[in-house]
């Protein structure tokens, strides 16, 4: 401002001194300005008072400020002008700048004493602020979500949750609802809500005991700390004044913003410098959930929220990209706690809930229209939803079980032994283990046990084809998820046709109709052949039919036959054929002279051996060159002292049980099973896990190896 005077005008004395007076105050009161704009902060004692109770008579005239606009727009024209708002509030005795944020959510007011406080305009519970819509239908489909299954990252702390709600008694969100969530996972709650949601909640190293941190409350990006700092802010319960302000050190006071919004009380929010100067340890891979307006706005640098947590050992973080009006804030947190503590992985659990079909239904739009070129006058979905992830690694909420496909042994031609590791349940029980086999990217064998135990657990996975390769995994579950080991590759070895039989016992021969020879041996009073039948006719040379197709062979009720697996060039030879009862019962399937043994005849043989309980040790074919040990690792193992030589040929299955596959074949390294000629359909079996020998009745249409014996 310049005045001028001209001393050489005559002008009366009166007028002079008027206008010399008026000079030197303008003078004075231009230096006492500039003078306070030169200033320092706030240091001392008396001079932080002052400064808040400024402060706090700007926060009031600021509010009212705000709510005038608000009830203006709202009652009139329906336009909200943060611009204009921002000049209002520059009026202010004691204001040097009011600076609207880039989305008009609210106001950066800088105080003559160079401290800075903020306004929101925008409240999630605001009602005048938001329409809702519900659509009809979603502009998207629901689209579906696959469980991970690699490795993975879970919290790694002691099981704890933490919600901090400072204003839950006006956003009313279904914190029980959330809670119970927590808890199904396995993480026990400490729930914060009002005037419980301190500052000190709210420090770095009271955060970072938690695995799960969800804060609901208000927020903002792009405000600023009370030394001018820009930066995400978190609204805590806790009231500016000079009793929680002052206690605390330069550092935290200048690492802290003032914010209003909602009413004319001022209450502390953290920052990111907040949260970088009070956290002095890691956070355990935690999950941070802030449920704010803004709070996942800035993605990236010196004001990001959702990067220092990551920084600080977050593994992941959710937040608002803008301001989702609270009734869905509300619907959009729980969505998430239920699909996180579902088993999915965090960034898919957070793509499921912007594709939930519910929630795409609802969207809200301003009420309101503000002037500004950002987001706030566009309509708001769950897109809005946000999502920030440390690693590339499925993160987990779950406390899930950590499983290792550890490697396979005891390759042969039908079967090898799988072993995985659990190194830990996680917290949460498991209810099954096992193993998981598939060749030609098709799962094929399932195997597994309903154990709780933790450790190394091994499987034979069986049934398997000769000189094939597979690939195969652990993998362990518990009630909330299935998490997989590494998947490793094996291939079988080439099945070997040659039979061991007794080197020390006398043999002799016997031919059927197709000159098909046999090794014969006699043990006791009877004389039985030592290798499974395989020809293709009755003995008056009718043709017994192959049945192949497993429907076929199930409706079969004429004497029938067929290959293990269907294949008769590896295992024909060695294995022998499968027959159904129908082919037993003809009375015409041994070689003349020879017949398929009866009940007795068969109890004949193992009493020769002192019985059921121990015959099939000396029976059955010795070493492991088909014997393969599906049930037990090692089987036992035959030392064939009869010469007999059983083989575990398998059968074909027969069921009535729609659940059950048949006419499908097992068995082939495990069990050797044989028919008898009783009135009742019946089997002796040999299985690789037991010296007994087992009597079945079975199905007409099961699938069974024949031995026969002289007449």
């Amino acid at each position: 401002m310049k005045v001028f005077v001209n001393l050489t005008e005559k002008v009366p004395r009166f007028t002079l001194i008027v206008w010399l007076l008026l000079f030197f105050n303008i003078l004075f009161w231009s230096c006492e300005k500039s003078a306070n704009q030169d200033n320092k902060y706030p240091t001392t004692q008396e001079e932080i008072t002052e400064s808040i109770k400024i402060t706090q008579r700007i926060a009031k005239e600021s509010s009212i400020i705000v709510e005038n606009a608000i009830s203006d727009a709202y009652n009139q024209n329906g336009q909200i002008n943060p611009g204009e708002i921002a000049k209002s509030i520059e009026l202010i005795d004691g204001v040097i700048s009011a600076t609207p944020t880039a989305t008009g959510s609210g106001i950066i007011i800088e105080h003559e004493d160079k401290t800075y406080s903020n306004i929101l305009i925008v409240n999630q519970n605001d009602e005048r602020l938001f329409k809702v819509i519900t659509r009809k239908s979603p502009d998207r489909i629901n689209i579906g979500i696959k469980k991970s299954e690699i490795k993975s990252i879970t919290p790694n702390g002691d099981g704890k949750a933490l919600v901090l709600a400072p204003f839950q008694d006006l956003y009313k969100t279904d914190l029980d609802k959330i809670s119970e969530l927590l808890q199904s996972a396995g993480y026990s709650v400490t729930m914060l809500i009002n005037s419980q949601a301190t500052l000190d909640s709210f420090r770095g190293d009271f955060l970072n005991k938690f695995d799960i941190v969800f804060i609901c409350t208000e927020g903002a990006a792009n405000f600023a700390t009370w030394d001018g700092r820009v930066s995400t802010v978190l609204l805590t319960r806790e009231e500016f004044n000079a009793d929680t302000f002052l206690p605390l050190t330069t550092e935290e006071k200048f690492a802290l913003a003032w914010v209003t919004g909602g009413s004319e009380t001022g209450y502390i929010a953290i920052t990111v410098p907040w949260l970088n100067l009070t956290t002095t340890t890691s956070f355990t891979n935690s999950w941070i959930f802030a449920d704010a307006g803004e709070s996942a706005l800035v993605d990236d640098g010196p004001s990001s929220l959702s990067e220092e947590f990551i920084k600080l050992g977050a593994a992941g973080y959710n937040g608002f990209d803008g301001y989702p009006y609270s009734l869905f804030g509300n619907d959009i947190a729980t969505t998430m706690f239920d699909k996180f503590t579902s088993g999915l992985p965090f960034t898919e659990a957070s793509e499921s809930v912007r594709n939930d079909y519910d929630l795409l239904l609802k969207k809200w739009e301003p009420e309101l229209e503000f002037l500004t070129p950002d987001a706030l006058s566009r309509a708001k979905t769950v897109d809005l939803f946000d999502d920030n992830q440390l690693l590339s690694k499925p993160f987990y909420i779950l406390k899930v079980p950590t499983v290792i496909t550890y490697n396979v042994t005891e390759i042969n031609h039908g079967s090898a032994d799988v072993t995985g590791s659990i190194n830990s349940d996680g917290g949460v029980p498991i209810i099954e283990r096992g193993i998981i086999t598939k060749y030609n990217d098709v799962d094929i064998r399932q195997t597994y046990d309903n154990s709780s135990k933790t450790g190394t657990f091994r499987f034979t996975v069986h049934d398997l084809m000769p000189n094939t390769t597979y690939y195969t995994r652990a993998y362990v579950k518990n009630s909330q998820t299935t998490l997989y080991g590494d998947e490793i590759s094996f291939t079988t070895t080439s099945f070997d046709k040659e039979i061991v039989f007794n080197p020390n016992r006398s043999y002799g021969t016997l031919a059927d109709i197709e000159g098909n020879t046999y090794k014969t041996i006699s043990i006791g009073n009877q004389v039985w052949m030592a290798e499974n039948l395989k020809t293709k006719k009755l003995n008056d040379g009718e043709e017994i039919q192959l049945a192949s197709n497993n429907q076929e062979w199930s409706n079969l009720s004429v004497p029938g036959f067929c290959w293990y697996a269907n294949d008769e060039d590896t295992y024909g030879n060695t294995y022998g054929a499968l027959y159904n009862w129908y082919s037993v019962n003809t009375g015409k399937l041994c070689p003349t002279g020879w017949h398929v043994p009866s009940e007795s005849e068969w109890t004949e043989l193992f009493d020769y051996y002192i019985g059921y309980a121990v015959a099939a040790n000396k029976l059955r074919e010795t070493g492991y060159t088909h014997w393969g040990g599906i049930n037990i690792w090692p089987p036992h193992e035959g030392d064939n002292e009869s010469g007999f030589t059983a083989l575990p040929s398998g059968i074909r299955i027969y069921s009535s049980d729609p659940s059950i596959l048949t006419g499908a074949f097992i068995g082939d390294c495990s069990r050797g099973s044989w028919w008898t000629s009783s009135q009742y359909p019946k089997s002796e079996d040999i299985e690789d896990w037991s010296d007994t020998v087992f009597s079945y009745e079975i199905p007409k249409n099961t699938g069974v190896a024949v031995r026969c014996t002289k007449d």
